[in-house]
């Protein structure tokens, strides 16, 4: 009894789901749940099978505990995501080395042609190139070990994934905006840079690690594989 009590505790905080919504789904009471959880009670089989339907486990699991498996290295969706994450990396590394330098000597020197080049090698290619290049950290290590985050974890994950992308997303609008329209003088990254963070060394560790922290966090929020730890090997 102890033994369902613990598995089915664990189990359901897992799925990031509530006593409430859990005892709501197979209609019964959240008491009903808690005295379960706790060991004071126990559910019948149909019961232990409507759980296992609603928590997407087989009903042995919630009996018997976790079962222990092999983790399947060089799984398809982490080497694609692997290769496609530094393929991006390479291209934004190459198109900085050869075409950067070519256009610049190339392009109508008028105020939109250098601004237009301005934005897109100096912000929008080195952030596109920082995400993915955390995305293919991530992914790469996933090829050989568990790297996931379950319920509440992938949603916090989610959450500091847009605040560790939010400085550089910022600077990208403000100079985006400042490059359509002359008479924008870029107030927000004034405020939030300049202003805050006179530090030169500082900006551009907001601009250029952040967006890697944020290509891991939002890679770990999106990737729906069910397993309790968050890094560990076979």
């Amino acid at each position: 009894m102890q033994s369902f009590a613990k598995n089915l505790k664990q189990i359901r905080e897992e799925s990031g789901m509530t006593q409430e919504q859990l005892a709501e789904s197979i209609n019964v009471t959240r008491q009903a749940v808690s005295c379960w959880e706790r060991g004071r009670t126990e559910p019948d089989i149909a019961t232990i099978i409507a759980l296992s339907k609603v928590l997407n486990v087989d009903a042995e699991e919630l009996i018997f505990g976790r079962k222990t498996k092999r983790y399947d290295r060089f799984q398809k969706k982490y080497l694609v995501c692997a290769i496609t994450s530094l393929s991006l990396v390479l291209i934004v590394l190459l198109l900085h080395l050869t075409l950067d330098s070519y256009l610049e000597t190339q392009i109508n020197m008028s105020y939109i042609g250098k601004e237009f080049h301005f934005f897109i090698f100096t912000f929008l290619f080195p952030y596109l190139g920082n995400v993915s290049l955390g995305v293919f950290a991530v992914s790469f290590v996933a090829l050989f070990y568990k790297v996931c985050l379950c319920g509440r974890w992938r949603r916090a994950a989610f959450f500091l994934g847009l605040v560790a992308a939010f400085p550089s997303l910022v600077v990208i609008l403000d100079s985006l905006l400042a490059m359509v329209i002359p008479t924008y003088k870029a107030p927000f990254t004034y405020t939030i840079f300049v202003s805050t963070i006179p530090s030169q060394p500082i900006q551009t560790l907001l601009f250029d690690l952040f967006p890697i922290f944020s290509g891991v966090l939002l890679f770990l929020s999106f990737d729906n594989t069910s397993d309790s730890s968050v890094l560990s090997d076979d």
